[in-house]
């Protein structure tokens, strides 16, 4: 990183800013075992933090400094860290983009980074790092994108005029977050756009179970880095009526990305009052398969932002489990639960056909 790096314009000028942009992985052993021994980790750090310095970087002036890494924490007594995940927000001018937990008897590490210094796909080499002790290139920065224009104005003063609507809120949660996770099983092609179609229809089903209407769905795709560059995504707009995922299928394979993937002025950030109706009713990230040294099983918790505030992550381990959660903030936990289980029962239908 050198000593200073620019900040990408959408760390400093996104509108949305009640989101913590926290993006959240928990790696576990099989059952008994273990992937690490907790006293290696400091070490390893370090030698990450050397190779890539973003790691232990300090967003001040716009700028990436390179500072200290951050503090390992080290938790003794739980068998399930994902209740005790750092989702709060990040000092990034005072603080290192990323917070590391690992158990003491080394069963499982958890990864909680900020998104606008890392993706998905950056995480997952973090993780491989610490997990291996072979330091990679983590200089994925979240946000990035090779693509040569973004997408046309169109779409989104479409998006302000007929917004997306939002999946319905219940409980008086308060803005807390819940997390919730599944085991299932793979098979066939066109994952994402099957996984897609599982999750829009989920949502919908919530909303006719809580009498809200779900007449166009926005959707957010995370697309998978190419030649270690770093993941961008897609939106598109369905109806419940359309085929979800022909309609996924084919905004992946588009050049086009998201017009503030490629540029964000400093004039966006006076757009915070009109962000919920540029919000998408759901985000959708597919990991793909990972291999991670003695990892049996990746949960992974995409952002979750914006009026309805949930997200569907999917990863899987070669040999190992495949993991499909959902994250929300405006939804209580026995609503989410009902939400990721119809969504599991769709997907598994969807990879049938």
């Amino acid at each position: 990183m050198g000593t200073t790096v620019p900040a990408h314009p959408v760390a400093l000028h996104h509108p949305d800013r009640t989101s913590a942009w926290v993006i959240a992985m928990v790696a576990r052993a099989a059952s008994g075992g273990r992937i690490l021994e907790p006293t290696v980790l400091d070490s390893r750090l370090s030698q990450l933090a050397t190779s890539s310095p973003m790691i232990a970087g300090r967003l001040r002036g716009g700028h990436w400094q390179a500072a200290e890494p951050p503090i390992i924490e080290v938790i003794s007594a739980t068998n399930d860290p994902i209740p005790i995940l750092p989702l709060h927000h990040f000092d990034l001018a005072t603080e290192a983009p990323i917070r590391i937990l690992v158990s003491a008897d080394g069963s499982w590490l958890s990864l909680c980074a900020h998104h606008f210094a890392f993706d998905g796909l950056a995480m997952v080499s973090i993780l491989r790092s610490l997990v291996t002790g072979q330091p990679e290139d983590v200089s994925v920065i979240g946000w990035n994108s090779r693509a040569s224009s973004p997408e046309p104005r169109w779409p989104v003063l479409k998006r302000a005029l007929l917004p997306a609507d939002p999946v319905a809120p219940t409980g008086s949660v308060g803005g807390k977050e819940v997390l919730e996770v599944r085991t299932v099983t793979l098979s066939g092609k066109r994952i994402t756009s099957k996984l897609s179609a599982a999750c829009a229809m989920a949502v919908v089903a919530h909303n006719q179970r809580r009498r809200k209407p779900m007449r166009r769905i926005g959707i957010s795709v995370a697309v998978g880095g190419v030649e270690g560059q770093s993941a961008t995504y897609r939106r598109i707009d369905v109806r419940p009526d359309q085929p979800v995922g022909d309609l996924v299928e084919s905004a992946l394979g588009s050049p086009k990305v998201p017009r503030e993937l490629m540029a964000l002025p400093r004039a966006a950030s006076l757009m915070s009052p009109i962000m919920g109706r540029l919000s998408d009713t759901i985000l959708v990230s597919n990991l793909g398969r990972r291999a991670l040294g003695a990892v049996d099983r990746l949960d992974f918790f995409p952002v979750a932002r914006g009026r309805s505030a949930v997200a569907f992550g999917l990863t899987g381990i070669p040999g190992g489990q495949t993991s499909l959660s959902v994250r929300t903030r405006n939804i209580d936990p026995a609503d989410t639960r009902a939400i990721l289980d119809d969504a599991a029962e769709q997907f598994d239908l969807e990879l049938r056909t």
